[in-house]
């Protein structure tokens, strides 16, 4: 038997709703896989401002560089943005305000993990590196539990302020 109702072709509201809604699932599960990969905290003084780069592969990272504390050496905290801040412009532009506003002497948290990083130098030596893999930053000192905590009123947030955007879109203003 043929099931008539799989060629039906959905509307562009039909189609919008179901992109939204993929994009909401696909969103939910990056967030999810971020705060699985928080296992500890860290929380270091800025030696300058964080520097932003994009890959060819169209990700965004942020590197923060700073000291735990003035006896310590350099460490590198890095910070690979969210999808939804990706294609959020509102949310971007709001990121890139508060990273212009950060530079030497703050101090900041990360929650995250710590990986070593390898690649070969410009001469092809080896090289390798630890730098702690950011999934959340906050400013100031501020525990593991208080910055997972904080994500999810914060993403909740996000999701009803851009719920509101649509909303106000459809209604032609």
């Amino acid at each position: 038997m043929v099931d008539f109702s799989k060629l039906r072709v959905p509307t562009r509201e039909e189609a919008e709703a179901q992109r939204q809604a993929d994009a909401e699932q696909v969103f939910a599960r990056d967030k999810a896989e971020r705060d699985a990969a928080c296992k500890t905290a860290i929380t270091i003084t800025l030696d300058h401002e964080p520097q932003m780069r994009a890959t060819t592969a169209g990700e965004t990272y942020v590197t923060f560089r700073g000291r735990e504390d003035k006896a310590s050496a350099s460490l590198v905290a890095v910070y690979k943005l969210p999808l939804r801040t990706e294609q959020d412009q509102d949310l971007r532009s709001g990121l890139d305000r508060q990273l212009q506003e950060m530079g030497g002497g703050d101090r900041m948290s990360f929650a995250g993990k710590w990986s070593k990083r390898r690649w070969k130098d410009q001469a092809g030596q080896d090289r390798e590196a630890w730098e702690f893999k950011s999934q959340h930053f906050a400013r100031g000192d501020v525990t593991l539990e208080r910055m997972l905590e904080k994500e999810v009123s914060v993403g909740g947030q996000q999701a009803s302020v851009i719920a509101a955007r649509e909303a106000t879109r459809g209604a032609g203003f």
